[in-house]
């Protein structure tokens, strides 16, 4: 059986995409079913909401469907019957698993755009068949990882369809260079009106971030790589496939030194991907129901150690200064402090709970759940110490995750199990981390930064900052509306709720910088006046001064005895 889709951008000025997908109906009665989530994103998108237009057609004779849930739909048609079914996909949400499409770019996930047939009685969904895409756009230039043979684009299954998004650009929002490495081609292209970029700097800078991987696991995964970078006013995010990835960030991220440094982390990210995730993988992953929820307690090894190296890389390749990761690491810490919700759930339950927490915060999320992104990243760190230490120096986790490649490469169906990774990690190193995990990865125990920090020279400093707001209150971008309030904080003791509106502190008109002063001229407990509405209700209450809140840092320790020295230069040091 093969399928065949036909892709218009005709419409693009509606944000329409037009589709006609051609196939030979596998039983009578068969069904097209559009996925409802993509992989990488963990949440349940609902993309059939975006089907318009649909209509079915066999012999240029109309043949009768009927929506039978909220993304399948039944065709009254017989077994070997060739199908014609034509849609439209609205496409304006611009971010990285969704579509979007105007008159000057697009962008295609699969997972919001083609339908995979399904035989009826059962329903039995058929998704291992080869796929041609044909792209009718004469205003545009096409960038996809998908192999082009005449006027098709190829794929062998669905796998690989959603696999291979597809980017749109009229010529004057286009920045796009070549170049091979290792003999491999690839290509980047900078999507949106142009900003302050560089195209051939960070062309470069990508390549030193390939070279960089291609010192930890000893090669570049695939035979061609693409790099889709989408420029908007403001809004970033990433996501990973196996020969390319799509990201997202300002169009003036590029002369700032810290926002381009985040471009490249981001870059970093979701490249170490193509080996932790697309290649390196839970069982729970290996396969997809597109349907449903996929749940896995391994995404903080999936994401969270993947946050981890997108720094190390970085630093591996030169592009960060050991100062620069001590920073973005500090940023880290300061983060995790400020999640009172790190004591209620584990790393192992929040990957779990992704598709219910993560991907859906509310004014809580801080309260009762810690991002297995960050924390993840936190717990790669000590766990990279931990080897170290216990190893003499002679592995750490590079050496982990060359192996685990190694077996990918040798088996490539492998598949770690997530509740066994302890002990895989053992059978390599030596190493137990049962520990470890029983602590930082099923538990709540607070992590021992200063301990596993000093074991590699590194010095974790506690200071005492002035506070610059009412402590434990997160308030909405430029307003004095309450987002979320710390369950740790005086804050919490008040009786403010998210989204009461603090209009006067000790009869003073709530502003920032007022707040500042006024936190400085009262005595630390001082029961400060707040008057705010709620419910559109005038209000009072009173809170605690805070003057002092704690910042954390690292520094390079100086003087190191020799074990300290032996394991700092093998942290920081490149694969061996």
């Amino acid at each position: 059986m093969s399928i065949e889709f036909t892709v218009s951008t005709e419409r693009k000025s509606e944000h329409l995409l037009s589709i006609v997908m051609k196939f030979t109906a596998p039983s009578d009665n068969p069904i097209l079913e559009l996925p409802s989530w993509t992989p990488g994103s963990y949440l349940i998108r609902e993309y059939s909401r975006h089907i318009q237009d649909f209509s079915v057609s066999c012999n240029k004779m109309s043949v009768p469907w009927k929506k039978i849930t909220k993304n399948n739909w039944q065709i009254f048609a017989k077994e070997g019957d060739e199908v014609n079914v034509s849609y439209n996909v609205y496409c304006f949400e611009m971010t990285v698993r969704t579509n979007y499409l105007d008159n000057y770019i697009g962008l295609i996930n699969g997972t919001a755009t083609f339908f995979y047939p399904c035989r009826s009685n059962p329903k039995t969904p058929i998704k291992n068949t080869p796929i041609k895409v044909k792209i009718n756009s004469l205003d545009f230039e096409i960038f996809t990882s998908m192999k082009s043979k005449d006027e098709y684009f190829e794929v062998d299954n669905f796998d690989e369809l959603y696999d291979s998004p597809i980017g749109f650009a009229i010529r004057d929002y286009l920045d796009q260079k070549e170049y091979e490495i290792d003999g491999i081609p690839c290509t980047l292209a900078i999507i949106g009106k142009r900003g302050n970029h560089d195209i051939n700097q960070l062309a470069d800078d990508l390549q030193k971030i390939q070279h960089a991987s291609i010192e930890m696991f000893g090669e570049l995964p695939y035979d061609r790589y693409l790099w889709m970078l989408y420029l908007v006013d403001k809004g970033g995010g990433g996501l990973e496939h196996k020969f390319s990835n799509v990201s997202i960030t300002s169009r003036w991220s590029f002369s700032d030194r810290k926002n381009y440094l985040n471009v490249l982390r981001l870059e970093s990210h979701e490249h170490f991907h193509v080996y932790n995730v697309k290649r390196i993988r839970p069982q729970q992953l290996d396969s997809f129901d597109y349907e449903k929820e996929v749940y896995t307690t391994a995404l903080w090894i999936a994401e969270g150690l993947t946050n981890y190296y997108e720094k190390k890389i970085l630093l591996y390749a030169g592009l960060m200064t050991l100062e620069e990761y001590l920073d973005q690491v500090s940023m880290a810490i300061n983060k995790y402090f400020d999640t009172p919700g790190r004591f209620v759930r584990s790393l192992a339950e929040s990957s779990f709970d992704a598709w219910i927490k993560l991907y859906r915060p509310d004014e809580n999320s801080i309260n009762s759940n810690v991002s297995y992104y960050l924390k993840g990243g936190l717990v790669g760190l000590l766990l990279d110490i931990e080897i170290l230490k216990k190893t003499n120096g002679i592995q750490k986790l590079d050496d982990f995750f060359r192996h685990l490649y190694k077996k990918y490469k040798e088996n490539p169906s492998y598949c770690y199990d997530p509740d066994q990774f302890d002990k895989e990690i053992e059978s390599f190193t030596g190493v137990s981390v049962s520990e470890f995990f029983k602590k930082y990865v099923y538990g709540v125990d607070e992590l021992p930064f200063t301990k596993y920090l000093e074991e590699i020279g590194f010095s974790f400093i506690k200071e005492m900052v002035p506070a610059e707001n009412l402590v434990g209150i997160k308030f909405k971008n430029n307003s004095n509306i309450i987002e979320s309030i710390r369950s740790d904080s005086p804050a919490s003791e008040t009786g403010l709720c998210p989204n009461d509106e603090i209009i006067a502190v000790q009869g003073y008109k709530y502003e920032p910088e007022r707040i500042k002063k006024i936190i400085e001229a009262y005595p630390e407990h001082f029961n400060l006046q707040i008057t705010y509405f709620h419910d559109k209700i005038e209000m009072k209450t009173t809170i605690k001064n805070v003057k002092f809140v704690p910042k954390y840092r690292i520094e390079i320790t100086p003087e190191l005895n020799p074990t300290q020295e032996i394991l700092r230069q093998r942290f920081l040091s490149k694969s061996k």
